[in-house]
């Protein structure tokens, strides 16, 4: 271009094409911060998820190696469920038991007011929306207890096992939930 008889070159962009590659950037930043979100949802759920499991099974070593009985406990509290982890005292005393024809150890009482609270820690997100057996029935209240020597699970229900529904967030969307299967008749437990 010429200027007053100079040659002049152009430097610089056109407002068009810096609105355009503004643009181009809101378009990918809204994207990413969308996959951002949902991942860091899921990832949550997992980790919550794999929390519980490795509780569980903790609890199981502890009272193996420390001769405590240790235990969760299921209360309804509201729309949701809260866990509370405890420890007790073991008193070591032996029955014969007719029906299975061997030795049971007692003395891990129920959860009352000698048990020691434990904290269970997960993200205040994550929200506990059932407990209940695979027949359906609710698990409010329910006590799953660890007793020394061995480990062996004693449930204060008659429930074969449970089912754990974990939810992100307090609005219901079966895409953030996940459910843990605790098998109590063999004291394992596993993400569905």
């Amino acid at each position: 271009m010429k200027l007053f008889g100079l040659k002049t070159e152009q430097k610089g962009f056109t407002l068009i094409e810096m609105l355009v590659v503004l643009a181009i950037i809101s378009v990918l930043s809204i994207a990413s911060v969308n996959g951002y979100t949902s991942y860091r949802r899921s990832a949550l759920l997992d980790f919550a998820a794999d929390n519980l499991i490795s509780e569980f099974n903790q609890m199981r070593s502890r009272t193996i190696y420390q001769n405590l009985c240790y235990g969760m406990r299921f209360k309804q509290d509201g729309d949701f469920y809260s866990v509370t982890n405890f420890s007790q005292k073991f008193d070591g005393e032996k029955v014969w038991d007719v029906e299975q024809n061997s030795w049971l150890y007692k003395g891990c009482k129920d959860f009352g007011a000698d048990a020691k609270i434990l904290p269970f820690e997960s993200d205040p997100e994550i929200k506990i929306v059932s407990v209940e057996s695979e027949k359906g029935v609710d698990g409010d209240g329910l006590v799953v207890n660890f007793i020394p020597p061995n480990g062996k699970l004693e449930v204060s229900e008659d429930f074969d096992s449970l089912l754990i529904k974990l939810q992100y967030g307090e609005v219901k969307d079966e895409g953030l939930q996940k459910t843990v299967k605790i098998d109590l008749k063999n004291a394992l437990a596993e993400v569905l």
